[in-house]
C-alpha cells in the first residue's frame, strides 16, 4: 500500500504526492486517485499541462497496468494536443474510461 492518499481537493486529484513512490498501488488505491483526479478534469489539465503530464506519469509508474496504460495515452494526449479545443474530449474520453475499468472492478 502507498502512504500518498488521493485527495479531490489536490491539484490532479494529489497524483503528484505519488512521485518518487516505489510502492504499486493496489486497485482501490489507483481507483480513488482516479476518482479524485477525474473530480476536477478537463479544468485543471488544461490549466496546467506540464503539471497534468507529470502528475500522470507518478501515477502511472504505480498503477495497475491497465490503468497506468490509460494514464500514459491520457499524458501523451496532454502532451500533443494543439489546443484545448482538440484536448478537452480527449481527456473527458480517457477519463471516462479510467472511471469504468474502476467501476468494472467493484
Amino acid at each position: 500500500m502507498s502512504a500518498a492518499r488521493s485527495d479531490p481537493d489536490k491539484p490532479f486529484g494529489g497524483m503528484t504526492l505519488l512521485i518518487g513512490s516505489t510502492n504499486p498501488l493496489d486497485r482501490a488505491e489507483a481507483c480513488a486517485f482516479v476518482e479524485a483526479f477525474t473530480a476536477q478534469s478537463p479544468e485543471n489539465v488544461l490549466a496546467d499541462r506540464q503539471g497534468a503530464v507529470t502528475a500522470l506519469a507518478a501515477f502511472a509508474h504505480v498503477a495497475p497496468r491497465d490503468l497506468a496504460g490509460l494514464a500514459l495515452a491520457l499524458q501523451s494526449e496532454t502532451r500533443g494536443a494543439a489546443g484545448d479545443e482538440q484536448l478537452d474530449p480527449q481527456v473527458r474520453g480517457l477519463t471516462s474510461s479510467m472511471q469504468q475499468m474502476c467501476a468494472s472492478s467493484r
